[in-house]
């Protein structure tokens, strides 16, 4: 996987996709803001990371996550929009949202605040309620926030 910038080994490009920078990273993947080739637009490319020692199991459960979150609408949930794989580098494609990360807001929030801070950071959590998900914590340092309005 690394080049230095969190690129996947020799890869500036994953299918339609043309990676621009590292935006994000979590436990199991990596997200780079992108641009899709195809319709010109910028999009968040969420890639699973290759030297987990990855198993089909995490494959599978990776594009669950991509499928089941594909399926919901909702204002506080960031469309999906495509999901591939290249060359066994799993990655899905979503809507690119503006703003500093969730991680970072957190961050700013406690340094203003002595009380401890209580952060619900699936704020789409409570519409979407269907048989088969499971609410899974989020990563705040790969989730973005901006202001409602």
């Amino acid at each position: 996987m690394n080049q230095g910038d969190g690129k996947p080994q020799g890869a500036d490009r994953l299918g339609d996709f043309e990676l621009i920078r590292e935006i994000g990273r979590g436990g199991m993947g990596v997200v780079f803001e992108a641009r899709q080739v195809s319709l010109d637009r910028l999009v968040a490319l969420k890639v699973l990371r290759a030297g987990l020692g990855l198993t089909s199991q995490s494959v599978q459960r990776f594009r669950r996550e991509a499928a089941a979150v594909a399926r919901l609408h909702h204002t506080n949930i960031v469309p999906v929009y495509a999901t591939g794989d290249q060359d066994g580098t799993h990655f899905y494609a979503m809507e690119l949202v503006e703003g500093p990360s969730l991680d970072q807001v957190i961050r700013q929030v406690r340094g203003e605040r002595t009380a401890p801070l209580e952060t619900e950071p699936s704020l789409g959590d409570s519409a979407p309620r269907r048989p088969g998900l499971r609410r899974r914590s989020v990563p705040t340092r790969s989730s973005s926030t901006q202001p409602r309005g």
